[in-house]
């Protein structure tokens, strides 16, 4: 229990990181205690056994029963529960939070051990509308571990937000991590799951469909069933960017874009793309 906890506060499920030889309910709880003081926080630390394994079924069945039981020792807002972990601990608090998306309000994996989207492509359906805020290093293979599961909750329509820290392999042990930590917290638990900033105009008039991509600098755009209105770029604070008058078909645009999500709306429908 954090010292700023009271009765009906808030809480977090933190799953630990698979290293017996470190890694422990306990050893991950007192990693993480000053997080949980400086934001008054009931922390729930689920012990991944003699294997280390949190995403074990008898042991994300043992998560459950424990947020059961500490939400009668210790009342919490349930509709405020907050996920998160690192690394196999990332990997559950996809695995886990999306199993039971109804349970959360948001995620927080940090350095995730996936392997592309394969843990987490079916259960992306889940994320909508989800608050979800990655933590990862440059240097802890972003290419299988981070980028991935940008891009397919990206698709999926989740409230996106992201950390990725320059020279930083696969660690917990990061500078700043619990300002890092508390700051992808605070966002989770305020950040309101809709895009501020952007008018969605209807028309039920035509059906029609776009897709889009962004690859070496260029945005690659295809039109179907429509041609002659704009397509907008925004950011994700409704900043908009860009807007073009594309063709029918397939069109390429030279767009040097920094770094991380945007989105496209084209009459009325709203799209995300990632630029790595």
């Amino acid at each position: 229990l954090a010292s700023g906890f009271k009765p009906g506060g808030n809480a977090v499920l933190a799953f630990h990181a698979l290293n017996t030889a470190r890694w422990d309910s306990r050893s991950w709880r007192d990693t993480l205690i000053v997080f949980a003081e400086q934001n008054g926080l009931l922390l729930i630390c689920p012990d991944g056994g003699l294997d280390g394994r949190v995403n074990d079924e008898e042991d994300t069945t043992f998560a459950s029963a424990l947020l059961d039981s500490v939400s009668l020792w210790y009342p919490f807002r349930k509709d405020l529960l907050v996920a998160m972990g690192f690394s196999w601990g990332g990997l559950t608090t996809y695995t886990y939070g999306l199993s039971h998306p109804e349970k959360f309000k948001g995620l927080i994996p940090i350095g995730a051990a996936i392997n592309g989207d394969a843990e987490i492509k079916d259960l992306a359906v889940n994320a909508n509308s989800k608050n979800i805020y990655l933590i990862h290093g440059s240097q802890d293979i972003p290419q299988t571990r981070y980028y991935p599961a940008l891009q397919t909750f990206a698709k999926s329509s989740a409230c996106l937000e992201d950390t990725l820290m320059a020279g930083i392999g696969h660690t917990i042990d990061f500078p700043r991590r619990n300002q890092i930590l508390s700051s992808a917290y605070q966002w989770v638990l305020n950040n309101q799951c809709n895009v501020t900033g952007i008018d969605h105009p209807s028309n039920t008039e035509k059906s029609f469909d776009f897709n889009l991509s962004y690859f070496q600098q260029k945005l690659l755009v295809e039109i179907m069933n429509e041609e002659g209105s704009p397509l907008r770029i925004y950011d994700l604070n409704g900043k908009l960017i860009e807007s073009m008058l594309p063709n029918k078909g397939s069109n390429t645009y030279d767009l040097n874009f920094k770094s991380g999500l945007y989105l496209a709306q084209y009459m009325g429908i709203t799209e995300r793309f990632l630029v790595p």
